[in-house]
């Protein structure tokens, strides 16, 4: 099974805590600190269900979400046509799209960059994005930061959440490769209604954590400058051990 294929189904209701209007607000401050024009087309690659893509867009933005999951995009589309919300979508890979225009703009929220594990395909797939900005254009996204997943380590988890009828279980299980940087979290999800179990599969997500210099080497080597690094949601001070998420700010270089 592909990642975020089963999965999609139960994902909006797993992360409904997620607060995509507090995140489209903390990127919208980030681009007013970091830019010097107006941020008005924006690229959202790695969109999923399209959670930012669609808030953004209801503030004015132009949009164009981007995501390698048909899965993840028929829930996106899906709900930009239930709240009469126009905009793009696109199925492509990270690492080889072209879209054959420029954004002021361009974000990958929720450990998007990650899934990128080999050095060859981070690579491949900031330079994509870097070709698809004008120059000066931001790109944010945000990472685990090495220092506090090794600090902290990854550990088994279950979450529980009820939505529609149905009580959805979630257990994750991580395993953490330090040689490769890695966390490999096997996810076995539960969809049970009525004492019926209504779905029962597994998925393996690998996810990249990263380290400042490492950071700096492969932005400059893709056409970008590394502007900040920040503890996810906040704007400014700088991640510590205390801090799993954090927040890539980057600017495209001539």
């Amino acid at each position: 099974m592909t990642v975020f294929e089963k999965y999609a189904e139960a994902y909006d209701a797993l992360y409904t805590d997620k607060d995509y209007a507090a995140e489209c607000r903390y990127l919208e401050t980030l681009w007013q600190c970091n830019s010097a024009s107006s941020i008005q087309q924006v690229l959202d690659v790695g969109c999923g269900t399209g959670g930012h893509s669609l808030d953004l867009v209801s503030k004015g933005y132009s949009v164009v979400g981007l995501d390698r999951s048909e899965e993840m995009l028929a829930q996106a589309r899906a709900k930009a046509e239930d709240a009469h919300l126009d905009m793009a979508w696109h199925r492509a890979d990270l690492r080889s799209f072209n879209l054959e225009r420029t954004f002021d703009a361009a974000i990958a929220m929720f450990a998007v960059m990650g899934y990128q594990t080999r050095n060859a395909d981070l690579i491949a797939a900031l330079g994509c994005v870097h070709r698809h900005l004008k120059p000066g254009g931001l790109f944010i996204w945000d990472a685990w930061y090495g220092p506090a997943v090794l600090t902290q380590r990854p550990h088994q988890r279950i979450k529980r959440v009820e939505v529609d009828g149905l009580t959805i279980y979630r257990m994750a299980s991580p395993k953490l490769d330090v040689t490769n940087q890695t966390v490999t979290v096997a996810y076995h999800v539960l969809s049970v209604a009525e004492n019926r179990v209504l779905a029962d599969y597994r998925e393996s997500h690998c996810v990249r954590f990263f380290f400042p210099q490492e950071l700096r080497l492969l932005l400059n080597q893709t056409g970008f400058a590394l502007l900040a690094l920040l503890p996810f949601l906040q704007i400014k001070g700088t991640p510590t051990v205390n801090h799993w998420n954090m927040t890539v700010v980057a600017q495209g270089q001539r």
